[in-house]
């Protein structure tokens, strides 16, 4: 049995010195559902929507400067990024200062901002620092003490996915022309990876549309056939993809939630349902035609909505 040590190179507050409360949101337009709080996903979520993000958070400021050997006038700062899926550089969304006054007992910070949907997919992780913005220390502190402006204090991170159950398919709508030359004349194509069937499905997963193909508009409005020809060709890529990697089980529990293998797995269960993994890899290899009609079969009865 082996341990690590976690060695900060100064002072920092005790644990329950920080007490953060959940993070909420609110749509815009207004859902008529009110203030929610931001679980592991958020339902219903569309490219249309705005998200605004509330939580409150106590700080208890005496605590802290003792703990860190800082005086009064020290200034502490509240700071919120945000990362989303395919974007995982950090953005600030929020900063909001603390003024450490002698007086001071602990301080309720309400923490707050907005999120136009265009800007994010996928995923959602939030970051709630503390870090030291100006330090006041007497002339006798040692070389512990947090005196640089960034030193975090504390932090924590929250996850949410938005499009994690795929109800409402990832899709980007680009110039094959000039982003893919190579397959410039193509109405779709599905970029994905299949060697990382763990990650967030939303993340791992887009289907591009042709804008300058003919038939884009008819692909967008998805009122006619070729709609289903697209989406039944994008779970032939995927399933005949993951039955082809012997190592691959479609059990929901094998996956985290919200992945590229649980979502595959659910696609597998809902179009074979009575057909063991195994024997399905053998009629894969046995028999391909039956395997890609069975998955026309199942969008065109409109089960793969």
């Amino acid at each position: 049995m082996t341990s690590e040590a976690v060695a900060f190179p100064f002072y920092r507050p005790p644990a329950d010195s920080v007490v953060p409360q959940p993070w909420f949101y609110e749509t815009k337009p207004d859902s008529g559902q009110g203030s929610q709080p931001l679980e592991a996903a958020v339902p219903s979520w569309d490219y249309n929507v705005d998200l605004i993000l509330t939580r409150s958070i106590q700080v208890d400021v005496p605590g802290i400067l003792k703990a860190c050997r800082l005086d009064a006038g020290t200034i502490l700062r509240i700071t919120v990024l945000l990362s989303t899926a395919g974007q995982r550089i950090r953005r600030k969304v929020l900063a909001s200062d603390l003024v450490c006054e002698a007086f001071t007992v602990s301080l309720e910070q309400e923490l707050g901002f907005e999120l136009v949907g265009e800007a994010v997919q996928g995923d959602l992780r939030i970051d709630t620092e503390i870090t030291v913005h100006e330090a006041c220390s007497g002339a006798d502190a040692d070389e512990f003490v947090p005196t640089v402006p960034g030193a975090r204090l504390w932090s924590d991170t929250v996850t949410a996915a938005l499009e994690g159950s795929l109800s409402r398919f990832p899709m980007t709508a680009v110039k094959f022309g000039d982003a893919f030359g190579e397959v410039a004349h193509a109405a779709w194509m599905l970029q994905w990876a299949p060697d990382a069937l763990e990650l967030n499905a939303a993340s791992a997963l887009r289907l591009y549309l042709n804008e300058d193909a003919d038939v884009f508009e008819e692909l967008v409005a998805c009122e006619t056939p070729l709609c289903g020809i697209m989406l039944a060709d994008v779970l032939r890529q995927v399933l005949v993809t993951v039955l082809g990697d012997a190592d691959y089980r479609p059990a929901p529990d094998d996956w985290p939630e919200y992945s590229l293998g649980r979502l595959a797995g659910e696609w597998l269960n809902a179009i074979f349902p009575e057909i063991p993994v195994d024997v399905l890899r053998a009629r894969l290899q046995s028999d391909p035609g039956w395997v890609e009609s069975r998955v026309q079969s199942f969008v065109r009865s409109d089960n793969a909505g």
